[in-house]
């Protein structure tokens, strides 16, 4: 499987590693707030990678 590399995508993930890279600098980081959103940046990936998958599938 390959994944798509365009503009928006490479744009998506610098600004995705930024958040992740600054978020112990933001006032009020809690490690629930890490965990939730290192949570739901997996649960994107996994959906984004499923609906690849079936596509492919479905070509």
């Amino acid at each position: 499987m390959q994944a798509a590399t365009t503009p928006a995508h490479a744009a998506a993930w610098i600004l995705a590693l930024g958040v992740f890279a600054s978020l112990p600098f933001m006032p009020g980081f809690i490690p629930l707030t890490w965990m939730s959103l290192v949570g739901h940046v997996a649960l994107g990936l996994g959906a984004a990678w499923t609906f690849e998958a079936l596509e492919e599938r479905a070509a």
